[in-house]
C-alpha cells in the first residue's frame, strides 16, 4: 500500500466510523454531531456563495468532494434527528414547535437532498463554462448581456440555492436547541 493512500485511510476511516457510529446514538449526541456539521456548512456555504467558490465546486474535485461529503453527514444527522423527533411526536410530545422542526427536517430531506444539490450545482456549473467559453465575446457588453452582468446571475442564482439550504439547516439547529432547553433532551 502506498503511504499517501495509507495516510489518507488513517484520516477518513475515524471520521466516517464516527460519523455513521451507532444507530441508536442518543438525542444529545446526535445534535452535537448535527451542530458540528451546520457550522462546517456554514463555513463551506460561505465560500459557495461566491461566483468564485462555485468554480472552485466545479473544477476542484477535492473541494467537491468536501462539500458533498459535509452535506451527506448534515441529512445523515438530519434524518436520525427526523426519526427521534417523529418519536417524540407520537409518544404525545408534540408541540408546534416540534411540528415546525419536523416540517423543516422533511423539507430539507425531500427538496435539498444531496441528489438535488448535485443536479443544481452541475447546472450552475454548466452555466458558468459557458459564461467563460463566452467570456472575450460578451467582455465588453453592458448590463445583464455582458460578462459581469451574467456573472451576477449566475452568483445569485447559486447564493439563493446555498442560502436556502443554510438557512434551513440554521432552522432546525436552532429548533432543536430550543426543543432541548425546554424539554430537557
Amino acid at each position: 500500500m502506498k503511504p499517501y493512500i495509507f495516510a489518507l485511510a488513517v484520516l477518513v476511516v475515524p471520521l466516517l466510523s464516527r460519523a455513521y457510529s451507532n444507530p441508536r446514538d442518543s438525542i444529545n449526541d446526535v445534535i452535537y454531531e448535527f451542530d458540528e456539521l451546520s457550522y462546517r456548512w456554514d463555513q463551506i456555504a460561505e465560500a459557495l456563495e461566491v461566483y468564485e467558490g462555485l468554480g472552485a465546486y466545479c473544477i476542484n474535485a477535492q473541494f467537491r468532494t468536501e462539500v458533498e461529503q459535509v452535506l451527506d453527514q448534515v441529512h445523515y444527522f438530519d434524518r436520525k434527528l427526523y426519526d427521534q423527533l417523529v418519536e417524540l411526536d407520537r409518544m404525545g410530545a408534540s408541540n408546534h414547535e416540534l411540528k415546525t422542526t419536523i416540517h423543516q427536517i422533511r423539507e430539507f430531506e425531500t427538496e435539498y437532498d444531496l441528489p438535488s444539490f448535485r443536479k443544481y450545482l452541475r447546472q450552475e456549473c454548466g452555466e458558468r463554462k459557458e459564461l467563460e467559453r463566452e467570456k472575450k465575446r460578451i467582455q465588453n457588453e453592458m448590463g445583464e448581456e455582458g460578462y459581469d452582468g451574467q456573472v451576477s446571475v449566475v452568483e445569485i442564482m447559486t447564493y439563493k440555492y446555498v442560502h436556502h439550504v443554510t438557512k434551513l439547516i440554521d432552522h432546525i439547529r436552532s429548533h432543536i436547541h430550543h426543543l432541548q432547553r425546554k424539554a430537557k433532551l
